[in-house]
Order: structure tokens, then sequence, then C-alpha cells
């Protein structure tokens, strides 16, 4: 037992960043989640209106259904960037590469900031 606490005592330097960074890692997960049931109830909402319109209108091919999906999905690869950033920071962290694990920490902060203000423009989100 007590290797493991010299071992524990050695490496606090080490995982002062690592711990630092799962913080970060973490929060921008969190939300990509957050932001990810906004997207999800926004656009099912909006594309069943209008899958409802055509509808009532029997378009059999229905553009602006279309035209909603693919609007759907731009969010929707921003969150998955986001969360494969965040992957590759976890395991980076993982193997204790600091400079990898610091760039996809800040590159999915900033793809968080990125996504939110987008969702905003497109009033998903408030």
């Amino acid at each position: 037992m007590k290797p493991m606490i010299l071992l524990a005592l050695l490496c606090t330097g080490c995982t002062s960043w690592q711990a630092t960074t799962k913080t970060s890692l973490d929060a921008a997960s969190a939300a990509a989640e957050t932001a990810h049931v906004a997207v999800r109830g926004h656009y099912d909402a909006k594309c069943e209106a209008v899958a409802r319109d055509c509808a009532r209108a029997k378009l059999p091919a229905c553009p602006s259904l279309v035209t909603c999906q693919e609007e759907r999905h731009k969010p929707i690869a921003a969150l998955s960037g986001i969360q494969a950033a965040c992957l590759v920071g976890y395991a980076a962290i993982g193997i204790a590469d600091k400079g990898t694990a610091l760039q996809k920490a800040s590159e999915a902060g900033r793809l968080v900031i990125d996504l939110l203000g987008v969702l905003r423009t497109l009033k998903v989100l408030p």
C-alpha cells in the first residue's frame, strides 16, 4: 500500500493538468448534451409540423421536410464534433499526452461556443 501512496504523491503535479483538462472536457460534453436536447426538441417539433402541412396538402414529395431535416443535421454534426474532440481529449489524458489533451479541450470549448452562437441565431436557444 505504501508504494501506491508514494506514487500518488509523486504524481500530484502531473495530475493537476489532467484534472483541469478533464473538467474542461466534462463541461464541453455536458454543454453538448444540453444543446442536443434543445436541438432535438426544436427540430422534432419543427419537422413534425412541416410533415403535417405536407400531409394536409397531399404532397408526395415534401421539399420543405427535406430542408428541415437538412437543417437539423447541421447542429447534430457539430455536436458530434464536440463529442469526438472530448473523446480524443479523454484518451489523451489517459495516456498522459498533455499537448493533445489541452488542444482537444480547447477545440471542444471553441466548438461549443460556436454552436451555441449558431443555435441562438437560429432561435433554437434563447
